[in-house]
């Protein structure tokens, strides 16, 4: 099998976690670590001897031939621009760029057959695959409730809790509903930070449809999940605990089941690689990230303005 050279740009706290999928798997070749800090760099080559580490790639271009971006966001949109110039294959972490306009530049520049997928790992949970949700998610009449609540951490308060959790619940919303919303509305605190650590969005797709989506960096229970009610019943599902809960209004039965448990990282990384091989559309596309960059723009816009937004999507 041919494997893909692979240049990995920073390594920090999930850089790290990258970086051995890179080294371990049998379709990429892990042939190049960006890290600025010189001072990481010892230690970088004690784990990595066969990989070359520097502290920038310009010069090494013909060394690689994908991309992993995970650096902090705010160096996402140089960096894919120059990248995507060069004809390179990029996979980039979550939120793909800082802002809309970025995004939506990007998605302009993009060459065919270039490969461009972005790290929304929460949708390689295994429960999305089941098939008895399909029916929830194509109600005309529709309540999702979704809580991803966490204790305070220091890293990544640079961003607000919109760009850092809830995207990935806004990208879960855009794929498993297959439609956009026309409308937000958002309420939110701050907390411990000088930015958004407490905020619940609502999404409306129709008077009758809608999503509600609450996350938060300072709680006292960590929650992560999904509840969807509709006529036909209601569904629960544990995203923390790999459990899925059925209340059947049909049958007036109610269920528990468990389902297994995925190395999201290893998933995303192979279907990259996947993609890159075969010629075939990556897991999560660049247009994919636009639209969730955009709805969390949009999220951000309006707790500053204290109303709601409508929302038209420019692709």
């Amino acid at each position: 099998m041919k494997k893909i050279k692979v240049a990995l740009f920073g390594h920090g706290f999930l850089g790290k976690w990258h970086a051995e999928k890179a080294k371990g798997l049998e379709e990429s070749e892990l042939v190049l670590i960006v890290e600025p800090q010189f001072q990481n760099h010892e230690d970088l080559k004690r784990r990595y001897p066969e990989t070359e580490i520097v502290t920038s790639w310009q010069g090494h271009e013909s060394k690689f031939e994908a991309a992993l971006i995970v650096t902090p966001t705010s160096f996402h949109f140089q960096l894919c621009h120059e990248l995507i110039a060069i004809g390179k294959h990029i996979f980039c972490e979550k939120p793909v760029t800082s802002t809309y306009s970025e995004a939506l530049k990007l998605s302009r520049e993009l060459k065919p057959g270039q490969v461009f997928q972005v790290g929304h790992s929460e949708r390689c949970h295994k429960v999305w695959e089941d098939v008895r949700l399909k029916k929830f998610f194509k109600s005309s009449e529709l309540l999702i409730e979704v809580s991803r609540q966490s204790a305070f951490k220091a890293r990544a308060t640079d961003v607000d809790v919109v760009q850092d959790l809830m995207i990935h619940d806004i990208d879960l919303m855009l794929w498993l509903m297959e439609e956009k919303p026309k409308s937000l509305s958002s309420l939110g605190f701050k907390i411990r930070t000088q930015t958004w650590d407490h905020v619940k969005t609502q999404f409306e797709f129709s008077p009758q449809k809608r999503v509600e989506i609450h996350v938060g960096r300072n709680a006292a229970c960590e929650e992560r999940y999904w509840k969807l009610t509709s006529k036909d019943g209601q569904v629960f599902i544990d995203l923390l605990r790999n459990e899925i809960r059925f209340s059947d209004n049909k049958t007036e039965t109610t269920s528990v089941e468990s389902y297994e448990k995925r190395d999201h990282l290893l998933l995303e990384q192979k279907s990259f690689y996947k993609s890159i091989l075969s010629n075939i559309p990556p897991m999560v596309s660049l247009m994919d990230g636009v639209r969730a960059v955009y709805l969390v723009e949009e999220s951000l816009n309006s707790l500053i303005s204290s109303g709601p937004k409508k929302l038209d999507f420019r692709e």
